[in-house]
């Protein structure tokens, strides 16, 4: 591997995703903004960075989060791998194009004098530095609602020592329209012109700092076909090899969906010739045999229906056991409740949960508040990765805190604290002992 020629390519990025005049101004120069000189990979923030301006709509309040790019050596520092380790690895340029920032969420995104927001912790890499470093390898996190674990799993798998990270549109954005209804847009939602703006004047500067040393041919692979079609009018004249993947967030089973990426990865890294013979090739059939999920006997939306009326039907402090008509949702992260209780004839609450619905909810680190406990509508959450139970609850549909679940109280008031967790201990033994923990 030529280190010197990528230890390049990293310092222009980082100084175009932290300099002076770039997406996010944390230094003058930014180039040596990196992941091993921040505490616990904590941003630490200036009082107001400076921002992108680019479009000159901050000032409206439109744009919500701002978000930054993450190479592969931002990767492995968070992970404290030495980047000589992967000195065999493709060093030829790879670019992974998601579309735009998600919805904010308020206790894992600073808020800025501004009014905008970036997140608390260094985007893609999201506090994974607290998992195993060997866990990401295929299978694990070929999943929905992965991004930059997926990623990072992509990376280690076919082994691309010049992987980069970024967002078509590095804001999130809401109309004052939509303001109450939803709290972000999806592209075709957005001006075309800041669309236009943001790819001309920031991707194509991250492709060329990507690239630059390098004369092959850059392999863009973009998530869902928002960011497909608009990459593939926008980059018709670069020299690309432009690819479509599943967006994450798309209802593709996971069993299915770990075969898609593998696949097309793979195929669009064979027909460019991604590994050469100085560099170190997978052992795809050795990957493959290793894989040893087994197909479930039933849907997981199917047992958690069976398995939850079933605890449901045995615990004799819930009145109404009957789980509500309505879709159930799991994750490989989380699995989520949502109940509602009864009221008397005056309107007062009572304390025995109606009914019950599965629902999904990704965990989030947020903050727990307490408060008294009669509420119309709640959720209990089990993190399959943290182990953690959260209790989210809201009071006459509008106020959202969350509870302390070790509090006794809370426990004697809420059964179903004990029936989520039964329930997560099923559905970890069929389903989770191939997934890995933070532990």
């Amino acid at each position: 591997m030529n280190e010197e020629i990528l230890e390049n390519v990293v310092k222009k990025l980082h100084e175009f995703n932290f300099g002076e005049g770039g997406v996010i101004g944390f230094a003058s120069d930014g180039s040596d903004y990196n992941f091993r000189k921040l505490k616990d990979g904590m941003h630490k923030f200036g009082p107001d960075p400076k921002l992108c301006a680019l479009c000159g709509r901050c000032k409206g309040k439109e744009f919500t989060r701002i978000t930054h790019g993450t190479h592969t050596f931002d990767f492995l520092d968070a992970h404290g791998v030495d980047h000589a380790a992967v000195a065999a690895w493709s060093q030829k340029p790879v670019l992974f194009v998601m579309e735009n920032p998600g919805a904010v969420d308020d206790n894992s995104d600073l808020l800025l004098d501004c009014g905008r927001y970036i997140r608390k912790y260094w985007y893609w890499v999201m506090q994974q530095y607290n998992a195993p470093n060997d866990a990401f390898i295929y299978p694990q996190y070929f999943i929905q609602k992965e991004y930059g674990w997926m990623i990072y799993s992509v990376i280690r798998t076919f082994k691309m020592a010049n992987a980069y990270v970024t967002n078509m549109v590095k804001c999130g954005m809401v109309s004052e329209e939509e303001k109450g209804k939803k709290n972000y847009l999806t592209t075709d939602e957005y001006p075309q012109d800041v669309v236009d703006r943001c790819i001309a004047e920031r991707l194509k500067k991250e492709l060329d700092r990507l690239r630059e040393g390098y004369n092959d041919e850059v392999i863009v692979f973009a998530f869902g076909e928002r960011t497909y079609y608009r990459l593939k009018k926008a980059l018709k004249d670069e020299n690309i090899s432009l690819q479509l993947l599943p967006h994450p967030a798309n209802r593709l089973a996971n069993d299915s969906r770990k075969y898609v990426l593998l696949g097309k990865i793979l195929r669009a890294l064979l027909q460019n010739h991604f590994y050469d013979g100085a560099t170190e090739k997978p052992d795809f059939e050795a990957i493959l045999a290793a894989d040893k999920d087994k197909e479930p006997e039933e849907s997981r939306e199917d047992f958690c229906k069976v398995t939850l009326q079933d605890i449901l039907n045995k615990d004799e402090k819930i009145s109404n056991k009957k789980l509500k008509k309505q879709k159930s949702y799991t994750t490989d992260d989380s699995i989520c409740y949502q109940f509602s209780y009864l009221k008397d004839p005056q309107g007062v609450v009572s304390d025995e949960p109606e009914a019950l619905v599965l629902r999904q909810r990704i965990s989030v680190n947020h903050t727990i508040e307490t408060k008294e406990y009669a509420f119309q509508v709640s959720w209990v959450e089990y993190n399959f990765r943290t182990k953690e139970i959260r209790l989210f609850a809201g009071e006459g549909g509008t106020a959202n805190i969350f509870i302390e679940n070790k509090d006794d109280n809370v426990t004697e008031k809420f059964p179903i604290l004990r029936i989520i967790t039964e329930f997560a201990e099923a559905y970890q033994a069929k389903y989770e002992p191939s997934t890995p923990t933070a532990d």
